[in-house]
């Protein structure tokens, strides 16, 4: 029996944010990217090798802390 199973794999990665950078930054798209393009250039190695080519946004999630 074949497996149905894509060999395209979501990948979910959570970032942490302070409440009030989060607050600031969370309505204005681009300056929101530029925070997680930055966090990806200063710590490449929590990201896919793949990064590189793109990412895209999902959804919004709030902490229940």
């Amino acid at each position: 029996m074949q497996s149905t199973t894509s060999s395209y794999q979501n990948r979910v990665i959570c970032l942490a944010f302070s409440q009030e950078l989060y607050a600031e930054v969370i309505e204005n798209a681009t300056q929101f990217r530029e925070i997680i393009n930055l966090r990806i250039t200063c710590s490449m190695e929590l990201f896919p090798s793949d990064i590189g080519t793109g990412y895209r946004m999902k959804d919004k999630y709030y902490s229940a802390q």
